[in-house]
């Protein structure tokens, strides 16, 4: 019996069905700190989070997921992201690229947004378990201007602190709490925050908006909604709040984003026109409120938003964010001197629930950790290195359009519809073809006015097509796509 969750609830299903070739990936994976559940990731991009009754089911099932044949896997046998171990070694087994994904990041062929992500999965958090929701900094600072300028560092968060010390008058406030922190029982340490800047509170704070997350948000609090006060209203009020910029006495607030805010204007929107309340100022809570300089446009903001996240800026201090939340400032004496630690339920390595026998005191501690989050698993112990600046030969042509240079690399016999290197090799195919991926050995070619199409083989020198499928359009087909996987033609 398998159990798919959605924040602690739980739902049962007799059984799931894939077939081997739809499974890319399986990886081990924590519920509310305990080794007891499995991420599936499929090929068509979606994945199962599987919580199982104890670490010794979770291994076993592991084990027999790795003695599986499965075509599409990354990796011949499966794997575990462990705490310490180090970053390169950890990326390259895991998504068994040529280069580590740090590299990649490093040389500029990666985004800042798809870095994040990687190492997000990397570090146990996943969409489809909201106390290990992804997550991601703040990243801009400026949410009162009219217009925002993207070259100017001083619209842009400090990335070398946690949330919790962007305000130094709040950054001492922490600081004292911590130096002062005396528990007479000796089983709290001393920590900064008493909150975290990750749970699945917060993510459903931000995304109240949509469904499913309305309901669930419900059902967090008890079957309704929190008092209208306390929900996401505005992008700069919630900046404010967990910055410490317009109060530095709220030392309850110091979140971080979800990766929602650098591609989904839908959260901004109350599109279900859901009933939130008013507040007590008389505001009625409907779509949040976006800063000036996004025009009430949340199309806008999400696209500034991302525009900052790739901005040069960011690019030279994201490895500074990553040190906090992924790196070596997470943990141990270098997390004190950088003013980021947590309260200790928050950390995989605070509590055994499973040696817990008392039913209440296991379920007061389960209660804890959803409502606390739970910090990443520490993948880099060193600090993480710096990406490389932009440079001409990283500049895309038509910001240098000087650097380009002409030469002949290669003569074929027909007019050139498609390039391709593949394996370090220069595929092409003619005019109106189109080639199939993964392998690109053949291609699709519909330049007949009969609305047919035809196969060919990308290593021939000459134009020899077979197989042609007829009546698929009316016309000749002026345009055609096919999926990566080369199942579907459009």
């Amino acid at each position: 019996m398998l159990r798919s969750l959605v924040g602690s609830e739980m739902c049962i299903r007799d059984s799931l069905k894939w077939k081997y070739p739809d499974i890319r990936d399986f990886l081990k994976r924590n519920f509310l700190l305990m080794a007891v559940a499995i991420e599936v990731f499929r090929t068509n991009g979606r994945s199962m989070y599987l919580v199982l009754d104890s670490p010794k089911a979770r291994d076993q099932v592991f084990k027999q997921f790795g003695k599986i044949e499965l075509p599409n896997h990354l990796m011949q046998v499966g794997h575990e992201v462990g705490k310490h171990q180090n970053a390169f070694a950890i990326v390259k087994r895991i998504l068994s690229f040529q280069k580590s994904v740090t590299q990649r990041w490093q040389e500029r062929d990666m985004s800042n947004f798809e870095y994040l992500m990687q190492l997000n999965t990397i570090a146990g958090r996943s969409y489809n378990e909201l106390n290990c929701y992804p997550v991601f900094p703040w990243v801009l600072a400026d949410y009162s201007s009219p217009d925002i300028d993207l070259r100017n560092p001083s619209v842009y968060r400090d990335l070398s602190k946690p949330m919790g010390a962007q305000n130094e008058i709040r950054a001492k406030a922490f600081q004292q709490r911590f130096n002062d922190w005396e528990d007479p029982s000796g089983e709290i340490p001393k920590f900064h925050y008493g909150s975290h800047y990750s749970s699945a509170g917060i993510v459903l704070h931000f995304l109240i908006r949509l469904e499913p997350f309305s309901t669930f948000a419900k059902q967090f609090q008890g079957g309704n909604f929190d008092v209208a006060d306390r929900l996401f209203q505005s992008v700069k009020e919630s900046w404010e709040a967990a910055s410490g910029a317009n109060d530095a006495a709220n030392l309850s607030d110091v979140k971080e984003l979800i990766p929602e805010f650098f591609y989904l204007p839908d959260f901004l929107v109350n599109s279900n026109s859901v009933e939130f309340g008013t507040t007590q100022h008389g505001r009625i809570v409907d779509d949040a409120l976006l800063p000036p300089w996004a025009n009430s446009d949340p199309q806008l903001f999400i696209r500034k938003n991302r525009q900052a996240l790739e901005s040069d800026f960011v690019s030279a201090h994201l490895h500074e964010w990553i040190d906090l939340i992924f790196g070596h400032k997470q943990l141990g004496q270098q997390a004190e001197d950088a003013q980021n630690v947590f309260y200790h339920l928050t950390y995989a390595d605070a509590v055994d629930i499973d040696q817990v026998e008392d039913a209440m005191e296991k379920k007061a501690l389960t209660d804890q950790i959803t409502h606390f989050g739970q910090t990443p698993s520490q993948i880099f112990e060193e600090p993480h290195p710096t990406r490389f600046p932009q440079s001409l030969l990283t500049q895309p042509i038509y910001a240098s359009p000087e650097t380009a240079v002409g030469k002949n690399i290669a003569t074929v016999g027909y007019g050139v519809g498609q390039i391709l290197v593949k394996e370090s090799k220069l595929r092409t195919c003619p005019l109106h073809s189109i080639m199939m991926l993964p392998r690109a050995e053949h291609y699709i070619a519909f330049w007949r006015d009969d609305g047919c199409i035809t196969f060919g083989q990308v290593k021939d020198k000459r134009r020899a097509e077979v197989n042609p499928i007829e009546k698929l359009h009316q016309g000749r087909i002026s345009a055609l796509c096919v999926t990566r996987d080369s199942k579907c033609v459009v």
